[in-house]
C-alpha cells in the first residue's frame, strides 16, 4: 500500500473509532437513561441462542447494554436458584422484538455468587428495582445462603454456620457503561459471632492456615471461548500444568489473572474483581506477593465443562452480630472479542492507554478478512489481548504503553509469525496486516447406486514428520493459546510408518457439494457416511489461492433393512455445554448415516425438524423431540418422544431441584407426544461420577441393592435423597455412552500395570479392583445390568453418542431397533417405542448383526407370554428350550474399515463361548448354548483396531478432576487419587464394539422367564475377593470427594 493510501486507511479506522465514541457521548448527553424493571411482556426479552429470560424476570438496561436477572424460583440455567444474571447483550436498536422472546444475540448462561459450595437463594418478594440518585439503576436481590451441591451439605455445615447470614446481591448499571457493577453483601443477622471458617475445621487441617474464599460461579456457555491473560485461550492445558505444581496453605492452586474475557459471535463477556482492600483480597490474604498477583486479581481454581470458578475475595475471620462485609465485581459486555472487554477493564481501573487500530486484508485481492483473529502478546511473549476483525476487516483497542507483538489466526491459513509493534501515550498505532490467500477444498459426495448427492463427512488427514515422534499434539500441531482449534491425532504409537503419525486437519460436513477453507499442505481425504458405507480416499495437495476438488462416490455395504438406527442422546447450541449450531447438528447426524436424530439438550426441549427441512435432508434423517433432564446430583434422564411447546423459553422443560426421581419421571412422561405409556425414560450414563444415577444412589452391583452412603461428610440430605427415593420406573439404561469404554465393565487389573504410583499389593490380572471395604472401586454399567437381568429387573440397554461437538461423532455408537418402514421420514416413532419397551435393540459403533435363535418350540413375547407363531426368535424374545439347548445364528456385517476380531456369547452375565476370526470368517456363526434352567444370553462383538479417522480417538479428556483435587488436596496433605495410576483410562482409540440386548430362554416350559437369580458362588467370591488399600489408605473419604467435584468434570 502506498503512503497516501495507508494514511487514508489510518484516518478511516481512527475516524470510525472516533465516530463511535462521539455517538456514545452524544447518547450519553441526550438524556441518558437506565431502566430497571420487572418484565411484563415477551417483547421486553433479549433473545438469542443462550437466552433464558422470561416474563417475571428483571430487565436492567442503558444505551449500551441490556441484562436480565432471573426472578424468584428455580434456575433456568445450571444453578439451583433464581436471582442470578442469565442474559446479556449489547443494545441492538435495529433488531426490535417480534414479541416471541427477543431477537438479540445473548449467548451467556449464568452468573451467581458463592461461598465455597453455598449459593444465594432469593427470599420471597426479595427482588426489587431501584432508581438511584446518581442516575444509575439497580436490581437488588435479598436472600439467604443455600446449598448449591447437596452432597456437600455436611461439609458446608462443618466449614460454616450460614444459617444466620443474610445475602444481598445488587446489580447496578450506570448510564453509558458497558458493565454492570455487582456488589454482594453478607450480613450476620444472628445474635452470635459467625466464624470463617468455623472452629471445627481446625480439627481437619491441624496447624495449617485456611482463608475462606468467596467468588462467583460463571457459566459462560460453550459458545464463548474463554481468554485469560498469560494463558490466552488455552485454559485447558494451562490449568493442567498449574495443577502439577503443588502449593502450600493458605495459598490455593489455580490461574492468577486480572480478568476473564470471551470471544464470541457478535457479543463477548468479561468478568473482573472490584476488590481494592487487601484485607478482603484472596490473593493478599493467602500470601501471594505483589510480584505474583495484584490485589484485584482473580484466582481461577477450575474451568471444567460449562463451569468456571472465580475466587477474588476472602471473608473476614469473624462476623459479629449486625456486622457485614461486601465484595464488588464487574460483569462486562463486549462486541465479540477480548479487546472490547479489555478496553472496559482499562476504563474501570483508570489506566493510561494509547490507541491501536488496524486492518486485515488478503494480500492478493486486498479484500477485507472478516474472520481474522489478531492475538496480541506482551513484551514477555505472554498472551495479552485479542481482536476480531469486523465486517470491513478493521479492529481497534486500547493498550498501556509498551512493546507488543501480534499473530493472526484466520481460516485456511497457518497462524502467522509474531510481528512487533510499540504503543505510546498520545500516539495512535496503526497495524496494516496482509495475509496469504487461503486454501480451499471443494467436495461433492454421491451415492454409487444412483449418483444422487447425499450428506457425508470428509475428513482431511495430514501426516507429521518423524522428528515429532512422542510429542503431544498441542506442542506442535495446534496452539490453543492463540485460539486454534484442537486437532486430533490417531493415537497409534509412533513408528517410522507415516500411517502411525496422522492427525485430522479439518472435517467438512457435506450436503451434496460444499466448499471450505483448509490450510495449504498435502493430505489424504477420507469421505464417509457412517458404518453402513464404505470409505472414499484420495490424496490431495491444497494450495494457497486455489480450489482443490474432490468427487467422492460411496457405496452402501451393510444391509440394515428392517431396522432403523437412532441416536437418542444428542446436544447442540441450546445446551449450555455445546456450541454446535442446530443446522450443523442435524447435518452431522445425516452425514453419519443415522436414521433418527433425537434431541436431548440439557433442560431444554429442541425440535430438529425445521432444521432438517431447511437443508432438504428429510430423506436422510428424521427428527424426534426429546429432552435430557439434567440434575446436579440425582442423575441425567432422557425422555422421548415428546411434545414441543414453542411458547416457554425452555420449550417445556421443568424444575428438577429438590424432587425425587419418580417425580421427574412422571413429568417427563407427561410431556410425551403419544401419552405417558408411550414415552421412553432412559437413564443416561448411570456410572458417570456424580452425573450417574447408580453412583448417586450407591447401587451395589454385587447384591443389586441400593445402599446408604458410607461417607461421614458426603451424604446428601433432602426429599430426593436416600435409598427409599430411588425409582425403578424407567425403560432403558444408556450403558454404551459415546467413546467412554471405561464405563462399560467394572475396572479390572490390567495385564500390564501402569507406572507408579500404584498400590503396594495388587491382585492378579483380570481381578475386579475393590476398595478396602470390598466395594467395586470403579463400577461399570454392563456388570450392573447383568445383575439386574439375573434378578428379573429388565431394562433395555441403549447406545448413544452423547455428542456435543465435531470430535464426538453422532452415531458413535447408535441403537438399532426393528421397524415396519426404515426410511428416514417414514419411521413410525411408535415402532421405536415398542421395540425399546421390549428389549429389541442392537447397540453398535460399527458391526451390525442379525441374531436368530431356535430351541424346541415356538417363540414367545416375554412380557405377555403370548406365542409369536414362529420358531426363529430374535432379540428381546423368549425362546422355548425344554431340553435346555438353543442354537444361535449370528449373521454379521461390517464395512471394510470396521475390522472385527471376536464374538462372545455371554449367558447370565458369564462369558460361555468365544469365536475368534475376522470380518469374513465371523460373517455367519452358529453357536450351541445350554441352560440348566431359565436364563438369558447376549452376543458381544469387538475388534482391536482403531477406526481413525471415521471415528476419532478419545485423545484429550476434560480437565481431570483428580488433577484439580490433587493440587488442592496437596495443600492439606491429602491425596485425591487413592489408587494412583491404577484406574480406568479416558484416553484411547475407538475400536469396533457392539452387543445385543438379551434373548430370554424358557427351560421349564411355563411360557415365562424365571430369572436365574444372583449366583451364590458369585456373591461368595465378591465377599472374599482381594481388597486393595490405596496409595494413601488413611484417606477413605477421598473417592467420595472426587465424586463430589466430579459434577464439574463431565466429559462434555
Amino acid at each position: 500500500m502506498n503512503l497516501k493510501a495507508k494514511a487514508g486507511a489510518v484516518a478511516l479506522v481512527f475516524g470510525a473509532a472516533a465516530g463511535v465514541a462521539a455517538a456514545a457521548q452524544s447518547c450519553a448527553t441526550d438524556e441518558p437513561s437506565v431502566v430497571a424493571q420487572q418484565i411484563t411482556s415477551r417483547a421486553q426479552l433479549i433473545g438469542g441462542p443462550g437466552a433464558l429470560g422470561e416474563v417475571g424476570d428483571y430487565l436492567l438496561a442503558n444505551e449500551q447494554i441490556r441484562l436480565i436477572i432471573q426472578g424468584e424460583g428455580y434456575s433456568r440455567g445450571f444453578g439451583l436458584y433464581g436471582g442470578s444474571l442469565i442474559d446479556a447483550d449489547l443494545q441492538r436498536p435495529e433488531q426490535t422484538s417480534d414479541g416471541s422472546g427477543g431477537l438479540g444475540h445473548d449467548n451467556f448462561s449464568e452468573l451467581f455468587p458463592g461461598l465455597f459450595l453455598k449459593a444465594m437463594k432469593p427470599a420471597a418478594n426479595g427482588i426489587e428495582t431501584v432508581a438511584n440518585e446518581d442516575g444509575s439503576a439497580s436490581v437488588k436481590v435479598r436472600g439467604s445462603a443455600a446449598d448449591f451441591v447437596f452432597l456437600a451439605q455436611r461439609i458446608n455445615d462443618v466449614l460454616l454456620d450460614s444459617s444466620r447470614l443474610i445475602f444481598q446481591n445488587e446489580y447496578r448499571l450506570y448510564p453509558g457503561k458497558r458493565y454492570v457493577e455487582i456488589t454482594t453483601t453478607i450480613t450476620n443477622g444472628g445474635t452470635s459471632i459467625v466464624q470463617f471458617p468455623a472452629d471445627a475445621v481446625n480439627s481437619l487441617i491441624g496447624d495449617a492456615e485456611l482463608e475462606f474464599p468467596v467468588g462467583d460461579v460463571i457459566l459462560f456457555g460453550a459458545g464463548n471461548h474463554v481468554f485469560a491473560e498469560g494463558a490466552g485461550f488455552d485454559m485447558r492445558f494451562t490449568l493442567e500444568r498449574l495443577y502439577k505444581t503443588p502449593v502450600a496453605l493458605p495459598k490455593l492452586p489455580g490461574l492468577i489473572t486480572p480478568f476473564l474475557a470471551t470471544k464470541g459471535d457478535g457479543v463477548s463477556y468479561g468478568f473482573m474483581s472490584g476488590i481494592t482492600d487487601p484485607e478482603l483480597s484472596i490473593t493478599r490474604r493467602t500470601g501471594f506477593t505483589e510480584a505474583e498477583a495484584a490485589t484485584d486479581d482473580l484466582l481461577i481454581p477450575f474451568l471444567a465443562s460449562a463451569f468456571t470458578g472465580a475466587f477474588y475475595g476472602a471473608a473476614p475471620k469473624e462476623l459479629r452480630p449486625g456486622q457485614a462485609f461486601a465484595f464488588k465485581k464487574f460483569f462486562i459486555v463486549g462486541n465479540g472479542d477480548v479487546a472490547s472487554i479489555r478496553d472496559v477493564v482499562h476504563e474501570i481501573r483508570e489506566q493510561q492507554v494509547g490507541q491501536v487500530a488496524g486492518i486485515v486484508k488478503e494480500r492478493l485481492t486486498q479484500a477485507p478478512e472478516v474472520d481474522a483473529s489478531v492475538v496480541v502478546f506482551d513484551a514477555d511473549g505472554e498472551a495479552f489481548n485479542q481482536h476480531s476483525a469486523d465486517g470491513t476487516g478493521q479492529f481497534r483497542g486500547n493498550y498501556p504503553p509498551g512493546q507488543y507483538s501480534y499473530r493472526v489466526v484466520a481460516p485456511g491459513r497457518f497462524t502467522t509469525d509474531p510481528v512487533s509493534f510499540t504503543v505510546e501515550l498520545g500516539k495512535p498505532t496503526f497495524l496494516e496486516i496482509e495475509l496469504d490467500s487461503p486454501g480451499v477444498l471443494s467436495a461433492r459426495v454421491t451415492r454409487a447406486e444412483d449418483g444422487r448427492e447425499m450428506p457425508a463427512k470428509c475428513s482431511v488427514v495430514g501426516t507429521y514428520a518423524a522428528l515429532h515422534t512422542g510429542q503431544v499434539a498441542h506442542e506442535f500441531i495446534y496452539d490453543l493459546t492463540v485460539g486454534e482449534e484442537m486437532r486430533v491425532v490417531d493415537l497409534i504409537p509412533d513408528t517410522e510408518d507415516p500411517m502411525t503419525r496422522r492427525w485430522v486437519e479439518h472435517i467438512m460436513l457435506v450436503n451434496g457439494q460444499e466448499k471450505d477453507r483448509v490450510r495449504p499442505g498435502k493430505y489424504r481425504v477420507y469421505c464417509s457416511r457412517g458404518m453402513e458405507y464404505d470409505v472414499f480416499e484420495q490424496d490431495i495437495e491444497v494450495k494457497a489461492g486455489e480450489i482443490t476438488q474432490v468427487d467422492a462416490v460411496l457405496r452402501r455395504v451393510v444391509d440394515t433393512s428392517g431396522w432403523a438406527s437412532g441416536d437418542y442422546h444428542l446436544h447442540a447450541q441450546p445446551s449450555v455445554d455445546s456450541s454446535f449450531a442446530l443446522k450443523d447438528r442435524v447435518l452431522a447426524v445425516a452425514a453419519e448415516g443415522v436414521d433418527v436424530a433425537c434431541s436431548s439438550d440439557h433442560n431444554f426441549v429442541t425440535d430438529y425438524r425445521p432444521y432438517i427441512a431447511d437443508q432438504n435432508i428429510e430423506d436422510f434423517v428424521q427428527g424426534m423431540v426429546g429432552l435430557e433432564m439434567t440434575t446436579l446430583e440425582v442423575g441425567h434422564f432422557n425422555g422421548f418422544p415428546l411434545k414441543y411447546d414453542p411458547g416457554p423459553i425452555t420449550k417445556g422443560a421443568f424444575e428438577w431441584s429438590g424432587r425425587p426421581p419418580q417425580d421427574l419421571f412422571n413429568d417427563l412422561r407427561a410431556l410425551g407426544s403419544r401419552g405417558p405409556d408411550q414415552t421412553i425414560i432412559q437413564v443416561n450414563h448411570p456410572r458417570d461420577t456424580i452425573l450417574g444415577y447408580f453412583n448417586d444412589y450407591n447401587f451395589n452391583p454385587d447384591t443389586g441393592e441400593v445402599e446408604e452412603s458410607d461417607s461421614i461428610l458426603l451424604s446428601p440430605e433432602g426429599p430426593e435423597f436416600g435409598p427409599d427415593k430411588v425409582s425403578w420406573n424407567f425403560d432403558a439404561l444408556e450403558l454404551y455412552n459415546g467413546k467412554r469404554f471405561e464405563l462399560l465393565y467394572h475396572y479390572r487389573i490390567p495385564e500390564v500395570l501402569p507406572p507408579p504410583p500404584i498400590p503396594d499389593e495388587i491382585p492378579p490380572a483380570g481381578t475386579v479392583l475393590r476398595d478396602e471395604n470390598g466395594k467395586v472401586a470403579f463400577p461399570g454399567g454392563l456388570d450392573d445390568w447383568f445383575t439386574l437381568l439375573n434378578q428379573g429387573r429388565i431394562y433395555t440397554a441403549m447406545a448413544n453418542s452423547d455428542t456435543h461437538g465435531m470430535d464426538d461423532e453422532p452415531g458413535i455408537p447408535r441403537t438399532f431397533t426393528p421397524v415396519a418402514d426404515d426410511r428416514p421420514g417414514s419411521v413410525d416413532e411408535q415402532d421405536i417405542v415398542k421395540a425399546i419397551q421390549n428389549q429389541q435393540a442392537f447397540l453398535t459403533n460399527g458391526p451390525f448383526a442379525r441374531i436368530t435363535v431356535t430351541g424346541s418350540g415356538a417363540c414367545i413375547a416375554r412380557k405377555t407370554g403370548e406365542g409369536l407363531g414362529r420358531t426363529e426368535c430374535g432379540i428381546g424374545e423368549l425362546v422355548t428350550a425344554t431340553g435346555g439347548s438353543v442354537t444361535v445364528k449370528v449373521a454379521l456385517q461390517a464395512a471394510p474399515w470396521v475390522k472385527v476380531k471376536q464374538m462372545n456369547f455371554i449367558a447370565n452375565g458369564v462369558k460361555v463361548a468365544t469365536v475368534d476370526g475376522d470380518n469374513s470368517t465371523l460373517s455367519l456363526v452358529t453357536q450351541e448354548l445350554t441352560f440348566p434352567k431359565d436364563g438369558w444370553f447376549m452376543v458381544e462383538i469387538l475388534g482391536d483396531e482403531g477406526m481413525f479417522p471415521m471415528a476419532l480417538p478419545k485423545e484429550v479428556p476434560s480437565i481431570q478432576v483428580s488433577d484439580a483435587l490433587g493440587s488442592i488436596g496437596s495443600a492439606f496433605g491429602f491425596d485425591f487419587a487413592p489408587y494412583g495410576n491404577l484406574q480406568p483410562s479416558q484416553v484411547h482409540q475407538v475400536h469396533p464394539y457392539a452387543f445385543s440386548n438379551p434373548v430370554f430362554v424358557d427351560v421349564d416350559g411355563n411360557h415365562a422367564f424365571d430369572p436365574p437369580g444372583l449366583s451364590t458362588q458369585a456373591l461368595t467370591a465378591a465377599r472374599t475377593a482381594p481388597r486393595v488399600k490405596g496409595v494413601r489408605p488413611d484417606l477413605r473419604g477421598m473417592p467420595a470427594l472426587t465424586k463430589l467435584f466430579g459434577l464439574f468434570g463431565h466429559g462434555h
